[in-house]
C-alpha cells in the first residue's frame, strides 16, 4: 500500500433526493498527512461519493463507497408541569417542523420493548409544545414519542424521543 500524499485533489460528488445522477459538489486537496475534511451543514437524504480523478500518476478514477446522510427531527417527551410542578398523567411533546402532524405515544413494560401505541397526539398548527394526559397502569412504564417518517418534514427520516421512565 502506498503512503498517503499531500496535495492530492479529492472531488466530492453528491446526489440529492430525486436526482438521477451524481454532480460535482466541490474539490479539496489532501493535507500533509493525506487526509481531507468537509463541513456540509445539514444535508438531508443526500448520497455522497469521494473520488480521486485520473492523473498522470493514477490512470483511473478511484472512488469511495456511496454514503447517504439521513437527518432526524429531534423529539422530546417530558412530564408536563402546572405551576412549576409535575401533575399526574401529564406529559409534553416538543418538536419543531411538525405543525399539523401527529406523534404516536408508545409504552413498554421494559426499556427494550415491545412497544405498544397508546395514543396519537396531533400538533395543532402554530402550537407546540403540546400537553396531553395518559392513564398508566401501576408499576413502571417506559414511554416514548415516535414521529413516523410520513409525518416528519419532507425528506427527513422517522424519529423517536428518548425513553421516559414513569413509576406509578
Amino acid at each position: 500500500m502506498t503512503p498517503a500524499k499531500s496535495g492530492v485533489p479529492i472531488e466530492l460528488w453528491a446526489k440529492r433526493v430525486g436526482q438521477a445522477t451524481f454532480t460535482l459538489l466541490l474539490t479539496r486537496e489532501t493535507t500533509s498527512d493525506g487526509t481531507f475534511s468537509i463541513n456540509l451543514g445539514t444535508p438531508v437524504k443526500t448520497a455522497y461519493q469521494a473520488r480521486v480523478p485520473a492523473s498522470p500518476q493514477a490512470t483511473q478514477v478511484v472512488s469511495s463507497n456511496v454514503v447517504t446522510v439521513n437527518v432526524r427531527v429531534t423529539v422530546y417527551l417530558v412530564r408536563a408541569k402546572r405551576g412549576g410542578r409535575s401533575y399526574p398523567g401529564g406529559f409534553r411533546i416538543d418538536c419543531a417542523f411538525v405543525h399539523g402532524k401527529f406523534f404516536l405515544v408508545q409504552r413498554s413494560r421494559s426499556s427494550l420493548g415491545p412497544w405498544v401505541t397508546l395514543r396519537r397526539v396531533t400538533v395543532p398548527r402554530g402550537a407546540y409544545p403540546v400537553d396531553f394526559s395518559l392513564s398508566l397502569p401501576r408499576g413502571t412504564s417506559y414511554l416514548r414519542a415516535h414521529l413516523p417518517a410520513t409525518q416528519a418534514a419532507p425528506r427527513y427520516v422517522a424519529s423517536t424521543s428518548k425513553t421516559l421512565v414513569v413509576k406509578r
